[in-house]
Parts: structure tokens; sequence; C-alpha cells
């Protein structure tokens, strides 16, 4: 139901990643599965598959840096962002590619982000069954037409992802 997007630019401590496609002022700092992050405050008006996102005014702590995502509630997955650069179009755009999923079957929802010429977050929450697509969901940071930050995640039925189900039972909650 709602989408997930936590855009907020604050500090945060550093830890390596590799994306699949990142220009030079593109730094992915930590990445994976998040447990449970709690309500937040919902924005509508975005191109999503309900229309909503969800701003929190803290990043997620990740339980797994990993790229293989169970599909289950409430599983928060995506990558801390550090951009130096300000947009060129006036504003940094997120994105995700997906299987069809929703009344409409959409394969692709996006939002603008805010100010990103610091930290930010790019990631998804599941919060309704409908959103529990197997398969792979594919973010990216655009300014304008010029893709600047590009990562895969393979989403996964939940019994083929153990390691980050005992982490999110057993481990920290965001």
């Amino acid at each position: 139901m709602r989408f997930a997007i936590l855009m907020f630019i604050m500090a945060f401590p550093a830890h390596a990643g590799k994306a699949d496609f990142v220009l030079p002022y593109v730094k992915e700092l930590s990445f994976g599965v998040a447990c449970n992050l709690g309500p937040g405050t919902l924005e509508s008006g975005h191109d999503t598959v309900d229309g909503e996102v969800i701003l929190r005014d803290k990043f997620p702590d990740f339980a797994v840096q990993t790229r293989t995502i169970p599909a289950e509630i409430p599983r928060t997955f995506g990558a801390i962002l550090a951009v130096s650069a300000p947009p060129t179009s006036g504003m940094y755009v997120a994105s995700v590619t997906h299987p069809p999923m929703g009344p409409k079957n959409q394969t692709g929802q996006s939002w603008p982000t805010l100010d990103a010429r610091g930290l930010t977050i790019v990631g998804y929450t599941f919060e309704d069954g409908f959103e529990l697509v197997p398969g792979t969901w594919t973010f990216r940071l655009s300014d304008g037409d010029l893709v600047v930050y590009q990562q895969s995640y393979d989403i996964v039925p939940a019994h083929e992802a153990p390691e980050t189900r005992r982490a999110c039972k057993d481990g920290p909650l965001s």
C-alpha cells in the first residue's frame, strides 16, 4: 500500500557497497534490509501504486547487507546514498521498476526526492500483500534524463532468505 521512501538529509556513518551503476559524485554508503521501521509521515500525490510515500526522520539500521530480500511484511530495503552535486534539472527523482503489481499491474513507481546534495535513502517497505512480488526490483536516482545511481535487488519468497529472516527476528529493529 504505502511506498516507504526515506528522503531526509542528515549525517550517517559510511559502509562500503557496490551499486550496479553509480556516477562519481554519488556514493552508496549502506544497503540491505531493515526489519521494522515503525510509523512515518504519509505524503500523498506521488507516482506510486497507491499515490503515497512515507517520510521518516531517520535512516534505517540495516540488519543485513544483502541484495536478496524476503517478500514479507514489514520489510524495508534499499540504500543510503551520499550525493555531492546539486541536480542540474532542479531535483533528483527516485524510481523503482518491479514485476507487475497493484490493481493496474504497474511495473514502475517514482517520486521526487528532497534536496539530495547531502545524504538520502532510496528504498521501499512492503506493507500490503499485493506488493510481495518476487523478481528483480531496480532502484534509480535520476537528474532529469541522467541516471546517476542504479541498483537491483532480488525479491524472493520469504523462506528463501533464512539469514535475513533470522537477523530480523533476533537482530536490531530500526
